[in-house]
């Protein structure tokens, strides 16, 4: 750890004495957090099982700015993190490696710059993009270069990103084993933009993103020659060209999303809506395969008291009704960890501590398996994005101090699409996941930090895991926060 701070200093240093004197202003900022779990039958849905699991992670975010002008800085974002007890401390890394290891990672290196005289502001390098009010399009940080422009009320923003360049083992595929960077063209472009219309009372936002890559053979791909053991001869189709049906991939993904903001002086109400839509001609076993997945989430808050604030969610996410019948149903997401208000519980959405659960699974993986609680073997990521499920959820925020804020809630879950509740491998039961509840404590404790705790309780229905009785699970969590 010391050696990694010695670099980045040293780096900080260099950069201040290649600046002009005048424009070397220097900013720091960061963010710190350490994070305790517990959970139990979180994983498997039944108490036949020991998948109780904890752990502790630590996390540290270093925000470096260089600032040359009112129109010009260098920004650049590091991060530290230990899960306790790996032994992993001194791995370093970049960002998108597994949440789980520990290490020295860089999160974002970008110039960021305005254009004299034009609304025109420009990002190159390792940025972080957010389309869509609800991250719902793309969020994550990535190698590319972002647009945005100010055109009050109006802001337009424009996302490239090269998202796997010749790598067999890039994003999105888990099928393609035999391209090379010299036999097989899998570039992955991502297009992504954003028009937002902002009001005193409302913002009203429109968001869309395009992936794109065309796989295929060059012309000198071969087959490949082989020795019978045998006789000591070669395959008759030794050194033929193999053809450009052999090996086509091509994937074109669309996501298209419409945010509504309404906020009142007692109330407040959020709309979401997206839909999938493109082909993958990899998908399905080779056959192809069309995405037709969507969401839909919305709800409000409105003021009881002046200490109480009481408020409803509504979640639906696209379920597979047919996997084989060549169409992705679930709903896909780029990596887009969605809005705060998708947290409606802390057992089986995504809670307080899941940016960053250690050593625990977000999700019960055979839930996730039988019963496509969660999307598999697409787009979304770490579960943030949950399908095959329709939530209602209620929840009420307490502040009896002002450094204290209590928040409670429950949320009955559902199947949008038949699952496999009873194990027979036949999606044909429409069973309740269950119902869950949770409290979230948040104290201050001085100058910003910050103390919070949560546990979240699911009482399991026959569809939470395709085992004979589904047993309730609970996960709960504690930690630190700074971010200065």
């Amino acid at each position: 750890m010391k050696r990694y701070l010695i670099a980045l200093v040293a780096m900080v240093a260099v950069l201040a004495l290649v600046m002009p004197a005048s424009a070397a202003e220097l900013r720091f900022g960061g963010y710190y957090d350490t994070k305790m779990y517990h959970t139990s039958n979180l994983i498997d849905g039944d108490d036949d099982a020991d998948d109780q699991a904890d752990g502790i992670k630590t996390r540290m975010r270093l925000y470096f700015t260089a600032i040359g002008s009112e129109n010009l800085r260098a920004v650049v974002k590091t991060e530290f993190d230990d899960v306790w007890g790996n032994g992993r401390l001194g791995r370093q890394g970049a960002d998108g490696g597994s949440r789980d290891d520990s290490g020295f990672e860089i999160k974002n290196g970008y110039i960021d710059f305005n254009v004299p005289d034009t609304p025109l502001n420009v990002k190159v390098g390792i940025i972080p993009a957010k389309i869509g009010k609800s991250g719902i399009v793309y969020n994550d940080d990535t190698s590319g270069v972002a647009f945005g422009a100010n055109f009050d009320p109006v802001k337009v923003a424009l996302v490239y990103s090269r998202l796997n360049d010749n790598d067999q083992d890039g994003f999105p595929w888990t099928d393609v084993t035999d391209s090379t960077a010299t036999d097989m063209d899998d570039d992955v472009d991502l297009w992504a933009f954003d028009i937002k219309y902002s009001q005193e009372m409302y913002n009203l936002a429109f968001g869309a993103a395009w992936v794109n890559t065309e796989s295929r053979p060059s012309a000198n791909q071969k087959v490949p020659c082989v020795i019978d053991p045998d006789d000591g001869t070669l395959n008759a189709d030794c050194g033929d060209d193999l053809g450009t049906n052999d090996h086509d991939k091509d994937l074109d993904y669309f996501i298209f999303a419409l945010d509504f903001d309404l906020n009142l002086d007692i109330f407040n109400f959020y709309l979401t809506a997206a839909q999938n839509a493109g082909s993958d001609d990899g998908a399905d076993a080779g056959d192809g395969a069309d995405y037709k997945g969507y969401l839909i989430t919305l709800g409000g808050a409105a003021a009881v008291t002046d200490m109480v604030t009481a408020g409803f969610d509504f979640y639906l996410a696209s379920g597979d009704d047919d996997p084989t019948d060549g169409d992705i149903d679930s709903f896909q997401t780029l990596g887009g960890v969605g809005r705060p208000s998708y947290n409606m519980d802390e057992a089986v959405f995504p809670g307080w501590f899941d940016d960053e659960t250690a050593t625990v699974t977000t999700l019960p993986t055979t839930a996730v398996a039988a019963n496509n609680i969660t999307s598999t073997g697409g787009f979304s990521s770490g579960g943030f994005v949950i399908n095959n499920i329709i939530a209602i959820g209620a929840h009420a925020d307490l502040k009896p101090l002002d450094q204290t804020m209590i928040n409670v809630g429950l949320a009955y879950l559902l199947p949008h699409e038949d699952i496999d509740a009873d194990g027979d491998g036949d999606l044909d039961d429409d069973d309740p996941y269950g119902t869950s509840v949770y409290v979230r404590l948040q104290q201050g404790i001085t100058d910003g930090l910050k103390l919070k705790a949560a546990i979240g309780y699911i009482f399991a229905d026959d569809g939470y895991a395709p085992t004979e009785n589904d047993d309730n699970a609970y996960r709960m969590g504690l930690g630190l926060f700074w971010s200065w």
